[in-house]
């Protein structure tokens, strides 16, 4: 079993890690629903806004109509 390597003020040891690429993985394999949601809040604001300039339309004819 291998020690742990102390790190010392000034001394230019490299510190050595075992970081896992785990969470990396993880991130990885959430791409296509983080596309996804993404793609559906882009949609609903789309038809919001034809929503908001049809509702814009409407109230300009009933305007024009009085």
């Amino acid at each position: 079993m291998a020690r742990p390597t102390k790190l010392v003020a000034g001394s230019r040891r490299a510190a050595t890690t075992t970081a896992s690429a785990l969470p990396l993985a993880e991130l990885a394999a959430v791409g296509p629903e983080i596309a996804e949601v993404a793609i559906t809040c882009f949609s609903i604001t789309l038809v919001g806004l034809a929503v908001g300039f049809v509702l814009l339309r409407v109230e300009a004819a009933v305007e024009g109509e009085e």
